[in-house]
């Protein structure tokens, strides 16, 4: 799916969405397929341009990761649906750890981001990063909706907390690139914390310290 241009990581790390893929048709081959109108959303919003400051020709990744959407995106459809979803699911999520600094096998995405952010990024890519972690929430959503047990949802919702504290942090990140002005970045931040704690079967805890951790790194970004 994409070209062997030399970059074994990047290969090794898009790669995952095969093994995505063939959870999804082992999962979903008895499954009737019915796609509601709302679903359409994430395939509509593909096409979308993020903000300025990174084209995809300026990095030769970016625009791998670009041809690997658009190709995953065709296939939305029929039986190879449910494929798809699963595959976008996790390029989206990588697209985003590139571009902010974050190794494709990390294992906790939120303490890695909150990590980087306070490194500092450059605020273009922490605009471009929400973006792809939003779009992976979104399909994420989508999996859930699907879950063939109680387990597999909450397993599910995990998936969906931990995307949202990480973009929190992201939010956090151009905060703190605003100062005092930043006002519509932390409450974005401050929304999408409240939105993690507020789930109802506590998927969000694993997250707790972290959204601790941003509350008082916004507290500072605001003097």
């Amino acid at each position: 799916m994409v070209e062997r241009d030399g970059n074994g990581q990047l290969s090794e790390a898009l790669d995952s969405s095969a093994q995505a893929q063939a959870l999804a048709r082992e999962v979903h081959e008895d499954r009737q397929l019915t796609i509601e109108p709302s679903v359409q959303a994430p395939l509509q919003r593909l096409e979308g341009s993020g903000p300025p400051g990174i084209e995809p020709q300026d990095d030769p990744i970016e625009a791998a990761f670009r041809r690997e959407v658009a190709e995953l995106t065709t296939k939305c459809t029929g039986q190879t649906y449910w494929d798809s979803v699963f595959g976008l699911r996790s390029v989206e999520e990588l697209w985003a750890r590139h571009l902010v600094g974050v190794d494709a096998g990390a294992d906790d995405l939120t303490r890695e981001v909150q990590r980087r952010v306070r490194q500092g990024i450059e605020r273009a890519r922490l605009e471009q990063a929400i973006i792809h972690l939003g779009r992976a929430e979104e399909w994420q959503w989508q999996l859930g909706s699907c879950a063939t047990g109680s387990g597999e949802g909450l397993a599910s919702m995990a998936q969906v907390r931990m995307l949202q504290a990480s973009r929190a942090w992201l939010h956090g990140g151009i905060a703190h690139h605003l100062g005092p002005e930043a006002e519509a970045a932390s409450a974005e931040a401050r929304r999408l914390i409240s939105e993690v704690r507020a789930d109802r079967n506590q998927m969000g805890r694993r997250e707790e310290q972290a959204l601790r951790d941003l509350e008082a790194f916004l507290a500072r970004s605001a003097k």
